[in-house]
């Protein structure tokens, strides 16, 4: 019995353990900021040893800050109903209030009131024209020379807007096909220099100022393999969102997991718990069939003690009828062997009564009144110094025999180690009575329990009494306690009725 509670203890160690582990796969959970952690330490590892498809530096493709602007999708100038139909050449006669200089002058370009544009016109800014096209698109759209050619369009990519990249019809570098690529949202996370953005099937992950590492969604979830993330394309059912990549706990079989790190601890728990239930069954098991035995020994006993019983009886009323020629002390020693012999009788048949009982609960006390608790005692304690202090008429309820033989084993046990006189005297505290058996003896202990541990009274014991009687006044539905160590004093608290 001993080695049950370490094993009952470490099992459920390891089962804790092993739930904890296997918990850390369920996708829908919410995931721990060290785990978000993990991750980043693993993708900076992938871009310093994993080769990328390319790398896109915003800084080398727009060196000028006014650049920027070609990122935003708004325009500036938002025609009205009025002047929706009138040709763009004769706008200027009455919307000058709309456009800027450099509109103005694109307009005489286009109306061929100017023949050239001036120097760098196209890179100085603004850059986009206030219906939100870029300068430089108005000039491609224009098909006027040299905008239709390649080599011109080749130079000036970074000038067009990155929407308007996948109407050129022309081969673009990977880095600029990447940016034709961009919706507005993905845009806006560029400009934002977000974490990491998905893009079709690439990812970038940002290096530095503008700057980006890209590699394939499918090859990085193949490095990933051996985490717990996946990358999912499900934007409703992730984990968490970095930039607009959607991140989810994969959805790990328990079965793959045995085969991996809990494996070992999932096989010890179920050996331990089923190795735990034998051992804790053939404990109970063995424990029934000792108690069976001492139960049926008992009956045996109590049975048995029936014959000597009767037998004493018989010889004590013969001796008693005779009992007139005795003398005055031979009288009250015979008296006292016929109030023992009575006793022994009486425990017999309460013994014999509960262990026939096939079930404790079975067992029931017979409760009655004591109408007088002072004449109770007087009438079944056998010693007759003691000095009782109790008032008159004080009324309880419970089972006479059971109380009489703790409140008798109490007495007994203040005059075999304890000092004389023994006093009884009762105190009340609301509707508990406090009934006090009091001896000027010393106490070597205030714990009951010790005290009744040991039987020798040659250590200081007080043998098994005291704890029959606290587990009887228990199921009496009263308490037993030590009140004082010197004088001894023994409290029996009890319910009294309202």
């Amino acid at each position: 019995m001993k080695y049950l509670s370490p094993l009952f203890i470490l099992s459920l160690f390891l089962a804790f353990i092993t739930g904890q582990l296997i918990t850390q796969f369920d996708p829908d959970r919410v995931p721990e900021a060290s785990e978000v952690k993990e991750i980043s330490q693993v993708l900076d590892e992938v871009v310093q040893t994993i080769s990328p498809i390319m790398r896109l530096d915003l800084n080398t493709i727009y060196r000028d800050k006014n650049v920027w602007e070609l990122f935003v999708n708004n325009p500036t100038f938002v025609s009205n109903n009025r002047n929706t139909n009138i040709d763009e050449c004769e706008r200027d006669s009455f919307s000058s209030q709309y456009i800027n200089k450099k509109e103005q002058i694109w307009l005489d370009f286009q109306c061929l009131r100017i023949m050239r544009l001036p120097a760098n016109f196209f890179q100085s800014p603004p850059l986009v024209a206030p219906n939100g096209e870029s300068y430089l698109y108005k000039a491609y759209k224009s098909a006027r020379y040299p905008f239709r050619e390649y080599s011109w369009i080749a130079r000036n990519l970074n000038l067009f807007k990155p929407t308007e990249l996948k109407e050129l019809h022309i081969n673009l570098n990977s880095e600029f096909r990447l940016l034709s690529a961009l919706n507005n949202t993905q845009t806006q996370l560029l400009l934002k220099n977000a974490k990491m953005i998905k893009v079709d099937d690439l990812i970038l992950l940002k290096t530095g100022y503008f700057q980006y590492y890209i590699i394939q969604v499918s090859k990085l979830n193949k490095i990933l393999s051996a985490s717990m993330f996946k990358i999912s394309n499900e934007n409703n059912q992730c984990s968490f969102v970095v930039g607009n990549v959607c991140w989810r706990f994969k959805e790990i079989s328990i079965l793959k997991q045995l085969t991996n790190k809990t494996y070992l601890s999932f096989i010890i728990t179920i050996f331990l718990l089923v190795f735990l239930s034998s051992l804790v069954y053939k404990t109970i098991n063995t424990q029934k069939l000792e108690q069976e035995r001492k139960k049926h020994a008992f009956r045996i006993l109590t049975h048995e003690l029936r014959t000597p019983i009767s037998s004493l009886l018989l010889q004590l009323e013969r001796l008693t009828s005779n009992a007139k020629g005795m003398d005055r002390d031979m009288q009250t020693s015979l008296l006292e062997i016929e109030s023992e012999v009575y006793r022994l009788k009486n425990l017999a048949t309460k013994s014999e009564s509960i262990l026939n009982a096939d079930k404790v609960d079975q067992f029931q006390f017979n409760i009655d009144y004591i109408h007088d608790l002072k004449d109770f005692i007087e009438d079944n304690i056998k010693q007759d110094d003691v000095q009782l202090e109790l008032p008159v008429d004080l009324k309880i309820k419970t089972d006479l025999y059971w109380f009489r033989m703790c409140l008798q084993n109490i007495v007994d046990n203040a005059y075999k180690h304890g000092e004389p006189p023994v006093k009884i005297y009762s105190t009340t505290e609301g509707n508990t009575l406090n009934l006090i058996i009091q001896d000027q003896g010393q106490l070597p202990s205030k714990n009951i329990t010790r005290l009744s541990e040991n039987f020798n009274s040659d250590k200081g014991g007080l043998g098994l009494g005291l704890s029959i009687v606290k587990k009887t006044l228990k199921e009496l539905d009263m308490e037993f306690k030590i009140k004082s160590i010197k004088p001894t004093e023994f409290v029996i608290k009890i319910k009294l009725e309202s």
